[in-house]
C-alpha cells in the first residue's frame, strides 16, 4: 500500500497491524485511518475529521456490499 497514490488510506480495524501496515504508509508520508481493535494495549488516538472519514468509509463497504 505505501506506493498507492492515495494521501489518506481508510482501512477497518482488521488492518491495524502497527509494523506491518500502519509504520510502513506514515513512513512513506501517507495518513492512516485505521481504528484500533478493541482488546489494544495502546489504542490509537482519533480526532473529529478522522472519525467522520472512517463513518464514510462504513457507509461506503455497506452500500456495495
Amino acid at each position: 500500500m505505501p506506493a498507492t497514490k492515495a494521501e489518506i488510506i481508510i482501512a477497518d480495524k482488521a488492518y491495524s497491524a502497527r509494523e506491518q501496515v500502519i509504520a510502513p504508509l506514515e513512513a512513506v508520508g501517507k495518513k492512516a485511518i485505521i481504528p484500533s481493535k478493541d482488546n489494544s494495549k495502546t489504542p490509537r488516538e482519533f480526532d473529529g475529521r478522522e472519525k467522520d472519514l472512517y463513518g464514510a468509509r462504513h457507509l461506503l463497504e455497506n452500500f456495495f456490499a
